[in-house]
């Protein structure tokens, strides 16, 4: 052919035109250059800066709390994997029933696709350092779904791969001793919170979570296999009234915790959310009343009680830590009680320090 060009592109022998190839070539360079200079801009943001960005274009892995509160509550920057949409578990207390589709729990599709892409952008965007929360509005050991889709184990076993930090949040702990999961497990990157907000079984606000007991021996058993990074969330904290915990249960909850190993509780008082009535309109209204009566404010989408009630339901359980040498975390409530904190303080447990920039 007159003047054209052979040139070998990716192994293969093709003939370019010179004049197309006087196009292509600064346009390339112009791709990789725009690249780079991203990736440094990326770079140079602070890490909440670079948790929005990475946020924006990751599928399964996303910033933790994305709302305002987060900054109201003063949340540490963390990221966070919902394996599954929705919950088996249909807890009548729970702040996820104003998710559209909750009621139905259900698998992600293209999952372990997703998580590879977003595993390869935390590095892209530096933030490898930070807590992986798993999961926040679901539960990620839930049945049947984790025995038949497996999303849970998928992402520890990934992010032990890749040695990324690790919060597991569940009412299911007793799922961890499974030689799978137990092997997908880094003691030294691993963080637990299980969640047991009663002492004896309570069918009517937790249908269908795993029994009590399992899951308390379940923990004990998890300590006595090296994972001590262990806190109990005693969440929600219920006004007696409308059915919520005594003195005595809360009593007994806290010193059996505490004979399974467990030095640290994390409690939050109950935010009556209004989606609540469309599962357990007998319990929302109930709740709803007893409230209102107590001057509760509606909240973005929730009732909240007064700083001063939710301060004497926390005075309770805090007194109760304080005589069994447990260590309290108030979580979202900005209340100021003896010898609390407000963070779960995994960051502290897993020996990371996140700064802001």
């Amino acid at each position: 052919m007159n003047g054209d060009l052979k040139q070998t592109i990716f192994s293969r022998e093709v003939n370019i035109c010179p004049l197309c190839l006087s196009y292509v070539i600064p346009l390339i360079s112009l791709f990789f250059i725009r690249a780079r200079q991203e990736i440094i801009y990326e770079m140079k943001q602070t890490v909440e800066d670079r948790i929005h960005s990475f946020d924006k274009k990751s599928k399964v892995i996303k910033l933790f709390n994305p709302h305002k509160s987060r900054d109201e509550f003063g949340c540490p920057p963390r990221l966070c994997i919902n394996t599954y949409v929705g919950c088996s578990h249909k807890c009548a207390y729970c702040y996820n029933w104003w998710m559209r589709g909750f009621e139905k729990p259900r698998e992600k599709k293209s999952f372990k696709k997703a998580l590879n892409h977003d595993v390869k952008m935390v590095f892209d965007y530096s933030l490898e350092n930070l807590i992986v929360s798993i999961s926040n509005s679901t539960d990620p050991l839930q049945q049947p779904l984790e025995n038949t889709f497996k999303h849970t184990l998928l992402s520890l076993k990934t992010l032990k791969e890749n040695k990324i930090n690790v919060l597991i949040i569940s009412k299911n702990p007793g799922a961890l001793l499974d030689k799978e999961y137990i092997k997908s497990l880094d003691p030294e990157r691993t963080a637990f919170e299980v969640t047991i907000a009663f002492y004896k079984d309570r069918k009517e606000l937790e249908p269908f979570a795993p029994f009590i007991k399992d899951r308390i021996n379940a923990v004990k058993e998890l300590i006595n296999l090296g994972f001590d990074k262990f806190a109990v969330r005693i969440d929600p904290l219920i006004p007696v009234e409308i059915g919520g915990q005594t003195d005595s249960e809360l009593d007994l909850l806290i010193n059996a915790i505490k004979n399974a190993g467990v030095n640290h509780v994390i409690a939050k008082v109950f935010r009556l959310v209004g989606a609540i009535q469309m599962e357990y309109p007998e319990f929302y209204y109930q709740s709803k009343e007893y409230y209102k009566n107590a001057g509760a404010k509606w909240f973005k989408n929730c009732y909240m009680l007064p700083f001063e009630h939710r301060t004497n339901l926390l005075e309770r359980i805090n007194n109760i830590c304080l005589r069994a040498g447990i260590q309290l975390s108030t979580c979202y409530e900005n209340v100021n009680l003896p010898q609390t904190i407000k963070c779960d303080m995994a960051e502290s447990k897993l020996g990371i320090c996140v700064k802001s920039g």
